[in-house]
């Protein structure tokens, strides 16, 4: 969205041109409304903490994303400052993981999927790549789209497209819809969805979870969490995917139980 923020876009082009020609800039930027939930969003990267990782949180119904972390991260405010020590940081923070992060994930995904074939289902790829990038195998995945696919446990076998940027508020004053970045996707039955859920539903909680350690690269294990509202919660169907880049279900758990529970508002 830097074209809109920056006014290079959503004004006609005479208008840009015009105050260039004034005032040697473009227009004023344009606002942009976010689904991001401030509240959520500052309780997932408090929950990360100092761990290397990355928190997805969704509305499984709708797609809206209410919380994306990922960590370590940094400063824009201070980035051309800290410009040469952000990018000798071996930890890379300047790499989005929550959704430019590949990991290994095929156990994971094989336990939300069951008798389903991964490949065949298409998941949102974001148009921005890690420069000379190439992804050779079906079987590594970002953080977003496991959110993606774990949600269909909770909406029904419905995976739902994701939504960030909802609208820009036009010159005009009206708030602009932007179209979704993808369709809806039936890709289990709710039959599967129920059966997913109920096996892996938490004791005495209306949720149900699922961790896995990836062990694909034995030089950096990293763990997988996946959860979610159980098909039939009377409230908004929510469901969350946690990557910590350690060996560390617990913590994982831990992080993932404490978010989805405030989000539900079963804890504060």
């Amino acid at each position: 969205m830097d074209a809109y923020l920056r006014g290079l876009q959503g004004y006609p082009a005479l208008t840009v041109w015009w105050s260039h020609l004034l005032y040697g800039q473009p227009p004023a930027g344009l606002d942009v409304r976010l689904s991001l939930d401030m509240d959520l969003q500052r309780l997932a990267d408090q929950a990360l903490g100092d761990h290397p990782g990355a928190l997805v949180l969704i509305d499984a119904g709708s797609g809206e994303i209410l919380a994306l972390a990922s960590h370590p991260g940094f400063n824009a405010n201070q980035i051309a400052v800290n410009w040469d020590q952000i990018i000798a940081d071996p930890q890379a923070p300047l790499v989005n993981r929550a959704t430019l992060g590949r990991y290994p994930g095929k156990d994971l995904v094989d336990a939300l999927l069951p008798n389903k074939n991964s490949s065949e289902i298409t998941v949102y790829e974001p148009l921005l790549r890690l420069p000379g990038e190439e992804v050779t195998s079906s079987d590594v995945y970002s953080p977003m789209q496991v959110a993606l696919l774990a949600a269909a446990i909770s909406n029904g076998g419905v995976m739902p497209a994701p939504s960030l940027v909802q609208a820009v508020k036009a010159p005009s004053a009206n708030w602009e819809a932007l179209p979704s970045l993808q369709d809806p996707q039936q890709i289990l039955s709710e039959e599967e969805a129920i059966e997913v859920s109920t096996s892996n539903k938490v004791e005495d909680l209306d949720l149900w979870q699922i961790s896995r350690v990836a062990g694909d690269r034995p030089e950096q294990p990293v763990t997988w969490y996946a959860g979610g509202t159980v098909p039939g919660w009377a409230g908004k169907r929510l469901v969350l995917a946690v990557l910590l880049e350690e060996d560390n279900p617990y913590l994982a758990a831990s992080i993932g139980q404490s978010v989805l529970r405030t989000a539900m508002g079963l804890s504060k």
